[in-house]
């Protein structure tokens, strides 16, 4: 019994740790996003929570304009829908912009 709550224990603590260091990627690559630099905001996101709607809206974004990437409207309609259905207003605009104007969908 106790050897099964010391394994409990230790894979409790490694999933908090990895919980934090997710969070902490995440908050790193929506900075980079923020300050315009895409290339290092990408390559972070691959280490961050893609459920989080605003790393989300800044794939959609980077993808419907080509920053850091190769333009492609159906990867950002994508990457947009995902953040707009979590509520996120920015990409449920550029979303609608995007239908509005026949691109990705």
């Amino acid at each position: 019994m106790k050897k099964m709550l010391l394994i409990l224990s230790v894979v409790s603590f490694g999933v908090m740790a990895s919980s934090a260091q997710l969070a902490e990627n995440t908050q790193r690559a929506i900075k980079a996003f923020e300050n315009g630099k895409w290339e290092e905001g990408f390559r972070l996101s691959k280490d961050a929570d893609l459920n989080d709607k605003s790393i989300q809206f800044y794939l959609g974004l980077m993808y419907a304009n080509g920053r850091g990437v190769t333009k492609d409207d159906y990867e950002a309609v994508k990457w947009y829908r995902k953040a707009a259905e979590q509520g996120n207003a920015k990409a449920q605009v550029n979303l609608g912009v995007m239908y509005d104007n026949g691109r990705g969908v």
